[in-house]
């Protein structure tokens, strides 16, 4: 569909003189954030389940157009089984092709009204359910329900998401591809760079990390980003304003490292790591000042200094 290519492209920076690889299928993209995506809207997806709504208005019968519909088409007839007449509206043929697809989507008419009940309360419809129930989304691991903290910047998230992910653009996978030929961490220069050397293996990555967690009052050494993401599930999982806090934290120290090994690349310029570790505590307490109620701050009083 042109408008998805329209989204892929601005995400992944794409010109017409100039195109970038796509490290990820767009559909990861459009998948629920529950479902280990980002949660964009897959434009042919949504207007479906919105024309579902419409067969929910003619079962509830209570709106005017359901009146007329009942009357001057259905005429009698079960929705559910009607088929297209000579004749009829546009509109109303592409209703039933669109009932038609759910029916082979979700396994007959019985499971098909059966989601139209799933999808209403009393008398409201509600779309986004039956987007995401008509989709058949499987669950994704709950430790990556963590990047998706509020507190965080949001291009913090989606870096981390994509890290999480692998399909960062480290030299590992450019050299799969062809691209180079020769692997080394331009952050530590001592091993070859991947997704878990950088987050956070790498001495440098390490170091950084390490002192935002001396901030936080932590004295254990980093862990890789799987397994901070899982230890972050069992320890900092609440709504607490340090644990939100510490979420925030690990997202930016995963895009901090990620830009720091950008620019030393593309831009030819560094940065210790003392100073960028507090660059990353400047912006945490940034989204904290802008984001937490005055009344919550006292909990974070030893971060904000």
């Amino acid at each position: 569909m042109k408008i998805n290519s329209v989204y892929s492209n601005f995400y992944w920076g794409d010109k017409h003189e100039h195109r970038h690889i796509h490290w990820l299928n767009w559909a990861r993209f459009t998948k629920p954030r529950v479902a280990g995506g980002v949660g964009i809207k897959e434009i042919l997806s949504w207007n479906k389940a919105l024309f579902l709504k419409w067969f929910w208005k003619l079962k509830e019968g209570a709106s005017c157009w359901s009146v007329w519909a009942r009357c001057y088409l259905l005429r009698g007839e079960d929705p559910w089984l009607i088929k297209g007449r000579v004749g009829d509206p546009r509109g109303w043929k592409d209703l039933l092709s669109i009932r038609d697809g759910f029916f082979e989507a979700v396994g007959g008419v019985n499971k098909d009204v059966g989601l139209l009940d799933e999808c209403s309360t009393g008398k409201k419809f509600f779309n986004a359910k039956a987007y995401n129930l008509s989709a058949g989304w499987t669950p994704a691991p709950r430790k990556i329900g963590c990047i998706w903290e509020s507190l965080a910047v949001p291009k913090h998230r989606v870096v981390c998401w994509t890290a999480y992910l692998k399909r960062l653009a480290t030299i590992d996978l450019l050299q799969y591809r062809g691209f180079v030929y020769v692997n080394r961490c331009v952050l530590c220069y001592s091993d070859c760079e991947s997704h878990e050397h950088l987050f956070f293996a790498c001495p440098y990555a390490s170091s950084v990390w390490g002192s935002v967690l001396v901030w936080f009052g932590f004295t254990r050494r980093p862990w890789s980003l799987s397994r901070e993401l899982e230890w972050v599930l069992l320890h900092c999982k609440t709504r607490r304003p340090i644990h939100r806090a510490f979420r925030a934290a690990l997202l930016a120290t995963v895009y901090h490292v990620w830009r720091e090994r950008n620019a030393r690349i593309f831009q030819d310029r560094s940065m210790e790591a003392d100073k960028l570790s507090s660059r990353i505590k400047f912006d945490v307490c940034c989204r904290i000042y802008g984001y937490i109620p005055c009344s919550l701050q006292n909990e974070l009083c030893f971060l904000l200094g």
